[in-house]
């Protein structure tokens, strides 16, 4: 798991390097006068396009798969390492919106019988979520396995790299907190590699099935992987600045609508679609589709398909009960 974790890790590094951002006008704010069912916005005036970003009621933005651009991850092997940047606060700013998050998320794909080369990433820790396939991943000269519905945690300075010995395309999620900066990726023969490494931890793999499943609202699950509290417990020098959980919404069920003060949410969407109604404005999303939540938006959930709804929900800071209007105080 470790070793998926380190690629990951990488791979978004080198995304926010390459400037990998969605120039469809797919990502889109529910600022303007109208919102269509995929997520594009029609603004009067111009007939289409994206409008422009209020940062002051703008609620939420949706970005369509579709619409991200695909760029190779390293310049060893850069057809076999693609990375796909989703939400980082760079490509939000030039969205026009205010950056209201301290991480970044892209989608990786290792083509079968490739690697990322060893590398580390300074001051940056990297969580990893396996969608597809099995990662053999090497970390700090430990070598683990991570099969999908696994997330890895990766500590700041620690040498990671993921080998695909699969068949099949691996693919996974990748989150960096702070965000990545190509400044920060360090590879084996960099004259800091060995300062660093000396600060290195090893990561830690969370398996979904695992962990402990809490309800909210009627029916919605959430699994709580990683935040700071979770990653004391495996080691007082683990750090992370942003909540990670597992959400999932049985058929024809949805949240209540609710407010989170102070913090911003990022739902990646693994399975299923549904609609989000974000101060009082309804915009529709899918498998792959990202939901960005501005901090203090009212917002509420619901699934609007035949399955059940699954998503990543990325919170920052991380979540605080205490925080959410919708749960319930003696």
């Amino acid at each position: 798991m470790s070793y998926a974790v380190c690629l990951a890790a990488l791979l978004l590094l080198s995304a926010a390097v390459c400037g990998c951002v969605s120039g469809s006008g797919k990502a889109t704010d529910t600022g303007t006068d109208k919102v269509t069912d995929k997520g594009n916005v029609v603004s009067p005036g111009d007939g289409g396009g994206k409008g422009d970003a209020k940062v002051t009621d703008i609620g939420a933005i949706v970005v369509e798969r579709s619409g991200i651009i695909k760029i190779p991850a390293f310049e060893i092997n850069p057809e076999d390492v693609i990375c796909e940047n989703i939400i980082s606060p760079s490509i939000l700013i030039d969205d026009g919106l205010y950056p209201m998050i301290d991480f970044e998320m892209s989608f990786i794909t290792v083509s079968p019988n490739h690697e990322t080369p060893l590398h580390l990433l300074k001051d940056t820790c990297e969580s990893i979520y396996i969608t597809s396939g099995t990662a053999d991943m090497l970390i700090n000269d430990r070598l683990m396995t991570a099969d999908a519905g696994t997330l890895v945690y990766v500590p700041m300075n620690t040498p990671m790299s993921v080998r695909n010995n699969g068949t099949g395309d691996l693919k996974y999620i990748s989150i960096t907190n702070p965000p990545y900066d190509p400044a920060n990726e360090i590879l084996e023969n960099n004259s800091e590699y060995g300062i660093l490494r000396l600060k290195s931890e090893n990561a830690t793999a969370f398996i979904i099935d695992d962990i402990k499943q809490d309800t909210f609202f009627s029916d919605v699950s959430v699994r709580n992987l990683i935040n700071p509290a979770i990653l004391k417990e495996y080691n007082q020098n683990y750090t992370i600045g942003c909540g990670i959980a597992y959400v999932t919404i049985p058929k024809g069920s949805g949240t209540d609508p609710h407010v989170i003060e102070g913090t911003t949410e990022v739902d990646q969407i693994l399975k299923g679609k549904g609609e989000i109604v974000v101060n009082s404005k309804i915009m529709s999303f899918k498998e792959g589709d990202t939901v960005y939540i501005q901090s203090g938006a009212h917002q509420g959930v619901t699934n609007t398909g035949s399955e059940d709804l699954i998503f990543l929900a990325v919170t920052y800071p991380p979540y605080d009960p205490s925080a959410d209007s919708s749960v319930k105080r003696d």
